[in-house]
């Protein structure tokens, strides 16, 4: 397993293993490019400090995809929980309600 690693607008480098990724080889590095995007120069973040500190990325990818990444912060490190293509709008509106937005 590779970890590899975007650093966030506050400096906090997240990282995402390939466990998150399909085993399309050409797929894969195009989605591994659109997550580390998002994380470096996300449209929207938002932060959610309950029992389980996370942030949400959000960015716009392509002309017709949106791309939403959750992290979650584990002893420290920040790490990609999951990613969300095209993210619809009642999961959007969920994270409006219960984060702070930070971007």
């Amino acid at each position: 397993m590779i970890l590899q690693h975007a650093q966030d607008p506050f400096n906090s480098l997240v990282f995402f293993s390939d466990s998150l990724f399909d085993e399309r080889a050409q797929e894969t590095d195009l989605l591994k490019f659109y997550v580390a995007t998002t994380i470096e120069r996300p449209t929207l973040m938002y932060e959610i400090k309950d029992f389980a500190h996370k942030r949400y990325y959000f960015r716009a990818v392509c002309w017709h995809k949106t791309l939403l990444v959750e992290v979650q912060q584990d002893n420290g490190m920040w790490n990609v929980k999951k990613c969300y293509q095209d993210p619809g709008g009642i999961a959007m509106l969920e994270i409006y309600r219960m984060a702070k937005q930070l971007i």
